[in-house]
Parts: C-alpha cells; sequence; structure tokens
C-alpha cells in the first residue's frame, strides 16, 4: 500500500482536468481510491454493454459514490459499434485481433470529450496474478511430468469415476498448453489456412517453459514474467493505439518501475496458500472500498461477440470474409475462409467467434489502413 501511495500520485500532475477509466473489479478502482484523495478533479468512466452481456456499472457506481467521484457511464450496444467500426481499425497501423479494443476505442472516444489525460489500471492482472489461468496451469502442471500415454490413460480412468480432467493433458507438453490458450485461433486451424505458417522464434522463446521450473512457486514467477511480455504488450498497444486516435493521453500508475520493482519482490502464494488472484490488492481495495462493492471474479473488458456475430455485424462480416478478393491470398487459402465463414453460420465448423473475429479484423484492417 505505501508503495502505491507513494507511487501514484506522481501521475496526476497536468494542466488540465484528468479523468480515470473505472470497472467493477479491482485494479482502476484502487486507482481511483488513492489518486481521489489527491486529485479533487478527478472524474471517473465506466463502459456499460448490458445488451452484450457485458456490465460493470452497477460495481462501479457503487465504488464511485463510496469515493466522492464524479462518475460517467457510457453505454455500448451493437448499433454503436457498427457505426464506428471502420474508425476502430483505422486506428491502428498493423493488424490487430483482441476485439476488447472495440469497447476501449469507445470509452476514449466518450472520454475524449471532456478529457486529454486519463488513468487506467492496466498492468495490475500481470504483476500480482490475477489471471484465473495462473491457477489452472498450477493445478495442472504436474500431469505433464508423465508421458502423454500415461496421462490420457490416467484420465479416461478418472473421468469413468465422474472426475472432470480438462482437455489441455492432450497437449504434448504443457508449454504448448500456455501457448494455445493465448492463441485466438488454435495452431490446427492456423495449418489448414496456411500450411506453411511457422511461429517465430521469440513467440516460441517466450512461451517455452525453461526445464529448470520443477515447482509451484517458480511456475508463478515464470508464468508472471511470460503475461508482463505477452499478453500485457498486446494490452499497451490496444490502449495506446485507441487513445492516440482520440486524442488522449492514457497514464498506467501500475507499470511505474517503483510498483514493478516492488511486484518482483513478492513471493507467489496464488494456490499456494490461498485460491483468490490479485490477493494482496484485494487488500488493500478494502482499506478503501467495501469487498460487498466490487467484484471478486474478473470479467474482462470485452461483451458477447457471438451476439453482435449473428446481428449487427453479421452483414459486413459476411461481405467482408466471403470476398473473392482476400488480403494475403498468396498466403491463405480463401475457400477454406469461406467455408469457415459458412460452417460458423450454419453452427458445422468447430472454428471459435474469436478465431473468426480474427480472421474479419485482418481482412478490415487491410481494406481500410493497408490498401489506402
Amino acid at each position: 500500500s505505501t508503495v502505491l501511495n507513494d507511487t501514484f500520485p506522481d501521475y496526476i500532475h497536468s494542466d488540465v482536468p484528468i479523468g480515470s477509466f473505472l470497472s467493477g473489479g479491482v485494479d482502476s478502482p484502487i486507482v481511483n481510491a488513492i489518486l481521489s484523495k489527491s486529485c479533487k478533479r478527478l472524474s471517473a468512466f465506466t463502459i456499460s454493454a448490458e445488451n452484450l452481456g457485458f456490465d460493470e456499472s452497477i460495481q462501479a457506481e457503487k465504488i464511485s459514490k463510496h469515493l466522492g467521484i464524479e462518475h460517467h457511464i457510457k453505454t455500448l450496444d451493437g448499433d454503436k459499434i457498427l457505426n464506428i467500426i471502420d474508425d476502430h481499425f483505422s486506428a491502428f497501423s498493423e493488424p490487430f485481433s483482441d476485439y476488447s479494443s472495440i469497447p476501449t476505442y469507445i470509452i476514449c472516444n466518450e472520454a475524449s470529450e471532456h478529457y486529454k489525460v486519463m488513468l487506467s489500471g492496466d498492468g495490475g492482472d500481470e504483476l500480482f496474478w490475477g489471471y484465473p489461468r495462473f491457477l489452472s496451469v498450477i493445478d495442472y502442471q504436474n500431469w505433464f511430468h508423465y508421458p502423454k500415454s500415461f496421462r490420457l490413460l490416467w484420465a479416461s480412468l478418472l473421468r469413468r469415476f465422474g472426475m472432470q480432467i480438462s482437455s489441455c493433458i492432450e497437449y504434448d507438453n504443457i508449454s504448448e498448453w500456455v501457448f494455445e490458450r493465448q492463441s485466438p485461433i488454435w495452431f490446427s486451424q492456423v495449418k489448414k489456412l496456411m500450411p506453411d505458417a511457422k511461429n517465430s522464434f521469440t513467440t516460441k522463446q517466450l512461451y517455452m517453459i525453461p526445464d529448470s521450473i520443477n515447482n509451484s512457486k517458480d511456475m508463478l514467477h515464470w508464468l508472471r514474467i511470460n503475461e508482463f511480455y505477452g499478453h500485457m504488450q498486446r494490452v499497451l498497444l490496444k490502449v495506446d493505439r485507441a487513445s492516440m486516435a482520440n486524442s488522449i493521453e492514457v497514464r498506467v500508475p501500475f507499470l511505474d518501475r517503483r510498483v514493478i520493482d516492488f511486484s518482483s519482490t513478492i513471493s507467489p502464494e496464488l494456490g499456494l496458500i490461498h485460491r483468490k488472484p490479485k490477493y494482496l490488492l484485494k487488500n488493500i481495495l478494502n482499506n478503501y472500498v467495501p469487498e460487498k462493492f466490487y467484484l471478486q471474479h474478473k470479467q474482462g473488458f470485452s461483451f458477447n461477440l457471438v451476439d453482435l456475430l449473428n446481428n449487427e455485424l453479421k452483414e459486413d462480416f459476411q461481405d467482408t470474409l466471403m470476398s473473392k478478393d482476400l488480403f494475403g491470398y498468396e498466403y491463405i487459402d480463401s475457400n477454406r475462409i469461406h467455408d469457415m465463414v459458412s460452417n460458423y453460420y450454419s453452427g458445422k465448423g468447430n472454428m471459435n467467434e474469436w478465431g473468426m473475429w480474427t480472421l474479419y479484423s485482418l481482412q478490415k484492417w487491410a481494406n481500410l489502413v493497408y490498401n489506402k
């Protein structure tokens, strides 16, 4: 708590009023709680996508009232997404397939009407073990000490007795599993689209778990480093592009060097002593906000993509991917993409919605940016 209290106030120096993003979770409420004591002009923004299956506005409103912060709730719906979809993709100088960039772009756009500087809670999950996937790796890491044939046999027996065993044990090794679950398209699907596709050396190295790791404590340390240099870089790129496109600056107090250095001194306790992600941060937040006011389980800054692809974006999605002149046709099997789209809407395919969105985002970006 002392480190955050000493560090965060350095991020509110500004000649203009400062706003802050506020979710119903843990990270951004901590930023708002600490800085509301120093910055009397602080105003919080929350996005609500109730019609698309994502809404933390109730929790955020309780938190803002408790902290005495001016609060704005902005709504997100399919029609609004349809209206900004081209501007959204045009904001990126490279293909980007994380669809949480849509609410990020919209809330940056809304905030830009009032503020030029915003504060974000990004980084808390990566530095303080906030993702549920940390726990699942700890739960299943010992399975990979045994040959795959033994794992499959043992899992089959346990399932007969009613135990639920994840299909993750079917991967050849734990590194392959950790990498695959971060990928919107399974590598088996990528190979069908691009038979000669290979992952880069740096990508392989990032997800290659060292042989020296043989206990849960070391695994948690490695997972945090992996998230910091992997997933978090995508988050920062998303926020950077969405904010620049709307002419605002987003500051990230959790990624101050002092906080990063402090987090590196913490001994991991998740899955070893308790199963509560961001245990330390939640204890800090409890000093400012009643525990009942914020969400205990991470939702993620997203929405129900299935509904969107089957309604407001269906026409543009199909027109984009069913085109005869797809970007990258020299390397990607266009007929395979056409089949995937047809199968997706007929319910016959096994491509998930994020995988389909990845194909769509590549083509949209190419049409709007690359082919200009």
